[in-house]
């Protein structure tokens, strides 16, 4: 650092380091205002789900209260050397899944998320681009409803695995997806 002649004392720009201390305190509040509304989000996420513990449906199933259906937040990948899966959602039991389950998992829960981020899931898979997917790795054709049936699969799996099988999301229209709030680094984890 330069030092003034008379003085010995280093020259600081005072005004600079104070706007540099201000930009860093805002960045930080900023940080703990998203990470306090976070905090408010798994309360409510935990009392709707206590509350939907608590209660039974008329067959014996416990339900989840509408607005708190099941969302996974992490996903655990082992890849088999058979082509085969484990797969653990959120910290929880791992299954497995055969090579073309394990396909159709990975290829829905990989779905690009919508561009205005209205919606924080992955995107929605047609079921035309399951089949067009799935006949790209095979080489062969499938009737449509090849589809349904692969997903009433998976969610036979999630269910005996412990999971919701509402984890699945089925609309007519869209098509097929996974309940999953996709990280930046889970993408990476999941489309390799």
């Amino acid at each position: 650092m330069d030092r003034e002649k008379d003085g010995g004392q280093s020259r600081v720009n005072i005004a600079a380091t104070c706007d540099y201390w201000r930009r860093e305190l805002r960045q930080m509040i900023g940080t703990l205002e998203r990470l306090i509304d976070r905090i408010e989000q798994l309360e409510q996420e935990i009392d709707s789900f206590r509350a939907a513990c608590a209660s039974r449906t008329l067959d014996g199933y416990r339900g989840i209260p509408p607005g708190a259906e099941p969302i996974v937040h992490a996903i655990d990948i082992h890849k088999l050397s058979n082509g085969s899966v484990e797969v653990a959602l959120d910290g929880g039991r791992r299954f497995k899944l055969p090579p073309q389950l394990a396909e159709v998992f990975l290829f829905i829960a990989s779905g690009r998320k919508n561009p205005d981020h209205q919606d924080p899931l992955v995107g929605w898979r047609t079921r035309k681009e399951i089949l067009d997917y799935l006949g790209g790795s095979s080489g062969r054709t499938y009737p449509q409803r090849f589809v349904n049936n692969l997903i009433h699969r998976l969610k036979d799996l999630l269910r005996a695995a412990g999971y919701s099988r509402n984890l699945i999301q089925t609309h007519r229209r869209r098509g097929v997806r996974l309940a999953y709030r996709q990280s930046p680094a889970d993408e990476q984890a999941i489309n390799r």
